[in-house]
């Protein structure tokens, strides 16, 4: 994998930056992992990834939205089965329902890291971190029953929200609100949730979860009172101070409770005596610990690895 640091303008800038780490990186170019560029005009980005065995397709789109009225700047994301030149952004061949993640127009710190199947962005905008994942996750399934794992994750599933919103589905792809997809292996998109948006209230009944944030309940129950949630808040680190990181896994519910995949190179971490970007080393691989948007309680982080 690959992963980058650094400093961008704005939220074009960002956009520019993330296309050409993509297709010029030179560790993604030394493992023939680069994504090839197929779109690039009207602050539209679209990308073909060749997979970690260089014979996958797998089409991911990027755009910069402006609503300076409503000061809002943003990135609408997709995921595709396929491309034509021909179709809008939004209208591609199988592709989800946008996802968004809210930014601004002003200079940010930001995080890359790729391989040749998935994308991570984490940008610091003020004091929050927004995030998002485009490609594949690792399928618990054989590639013949599940050749197109897709996991798409924004904030939001709103172009026009802005980074300071304070609504409880304003949520990073690792512990979602209403800002996630994922293609099953029916070829359906399903939206992944963990929260509703209206209270500070899992959602475990008719979505799809990501574990371990969600997904130890049936049906909707109170963050307060939920058996996944005291399970959460009830760890810590490790007696010699390390953390111990748990894989992200989507996961469907009763009546049909499969599991989809893990999310490749990101974890829960828990955030007793943690810190935003506070690097762990583990397994001799830096980690990057990022707060789910502005959260700080004890399971409002996840664990990022930077290779």
């Amino acid at each position: 994998m690959a992963y980058v640091k650094g400093t961008a303008s704005n939220y074009l800038d960002l956009l520019d930056k993330l296309r050409t780490f993509l297709t010029s990186n030179a560790d993604l170019v030394a493992a023939n992992q680069q994504w090839t560029q197929l779109r690039w005009s009207n602050n539209e980005l679209f990308v073909r990834g060749p997979g970690l065995d260089g014979r996958q397709q797998i089409y991911c789109g990027i755009r910069a939205l402006t609503f300076a009225s409503l000061d809002a700047y943003n990135f609408g994301i997709v995921s595709a089965m396929s491309y034509s030149d021909g179709l809008p952004f939004q209208g591609q061949p199988g592709s989800n329902p946008e996802c968004f993640v809210p930014l601004w127009n002003d200079s940010m710190p930001y995080w890359f890291v790729a391989n040749g199947q998935r994308i991570i962005v984490v940008a610091k905008i003020s004091t929050r971190y927004m995030a998002l994942h485009l490609g594949y996750g690792l399928p618990w399934a054989l590639g013949g029953d599940y050749p197109a794992p897709l996991y798409v994750g924004g904030c939001t599933d709103t172009s026009t929200d802005r980074w300071s919103s304070n609504d409880y589905g304003f949520r990073s792809f690792a512990d979602p609100g209403n800002g996630a997809q994922v293609l099953s292996p029916a070829g359906t998109w399903l939206q992944v949730r963990n929260f509703h948006n209206f209270a500070n209230q899992e959602w475990e009944d008719d979505k799809l979860n990501v574990w371990p944030y969600g997904g130890l309940n049936q049906g909707p129950v109170s963050g307060s009172d939920g058996a996944s949630s005291n399970v959460l808040r009830s760890l810590r680190n490790n007696g010699d101070g390390s953390y111990t990181p748990f894989p992200l896994i989507i996961h469907g519910n009763a009546p049909s409770p499969e599991i989809y995949m893990e999310l490749d190179g990101c974890y829960y971490v828990s955030g007793f005596n943690n810190a935003a970007e506070t690097i762990l080393p583990i397994a001799g691989v830096d980690h990057l610990v990022v707060p789910n948007i502005f959260r700080s309680d004890r399971w409002g982080y996840w664990l990022l690895r930077l290779s």
